[in-house]
């Protein structure tokens, strides 16, 4: 039998899965704007994961509870699968209005965009990891304890983001400036961000 994962190690390793397993677009667009083999070059491709890596992981401490983190942890995987599918075989960027889009689709138009194409990419990518992660045995430290990993595991991730950024600043402003795509291309925050935005919205009109 496999010994239980502490949950801060599941976290970390599932972030790190996301941004260089779901994030096939991003890599691609952000390797053609560094198309010269240096040694600067190759930092910062690295310094890229590192901070997506580290976005993620903090935004998931917020939710690393025992019985909530495994239920995020496969709708993550899967609507991520679902988004890599569709950024990388029709070049879709995922915002706001894209979202908006999708709530809108029926019955005919979603069933006219699965494939078996679509069905091999979910399987491998999305239902062969949620299960693996159903599987996992995943240990979690008592409640106040494991608050307080939690707050030190962001406070390293907004460290890191901070070194990454420090470090890197010219190469991050030319790029997402030059490149304003790229931030639709990041997977998951991509749609949690759209998602969001276009649920205040309705909320918002709704009680105006």
């Amino acid at each position: 039998m496999f010994k239980a994962v502490r949950s801060q190690y599941v976290v970390l390793l599932f972030s790190l899965f996301l941004v260089l397993g779901y994030n096939q677009s991003l890599w691609q667009g952000i390797l053609q704007t560094r198309n010269e083999f240096s040694l600067h070059n190759a930092l910062f491709i690295i310094s890229v994961a590192v901070f997506l890596t580290a976005i993620i992981n903090f935004l998931l401490n917020l939710v690393v509870v025992k019985h909530l983190l495994k239920p995020v942890l496969i709708i993550l995987i899967i609507s991520a699968a679902m988004a890599s599918f569709f950024m990388d075989s029709y070049g879709v960027l995922i915002d706001s209005t894209m979202v908006q889009n999708v709530f809108e689709t029926d019955a005919h138009e979603a069933t006219e965009l699965l494939s078996f194409t679509f069905a091999q990419h979910l399987i491998l990518w999305g239902l062969a990891p949620a299960f693996v992660i159903y599987k996992l045995d995943i240990s979690h430290s008592t409640f106040f304890r494991q608050i307080v990993i939690n707050i030190f595991s962001m406070i390293m991730s907004v460290l890191m983001i901070g070194l990454v950024a420090a470090g890197f600043y010219q190469d991050y402003a030319s790029t997402f400036r030059n490149h304003r795509e790229f931030r639709y291309l990041i997977n998951p925050t991509n749609y949690i961000y759209a998602i969001a935005t276009r649920l205040t919205m309705y909320f918002l009109y709704q009680f105006d």
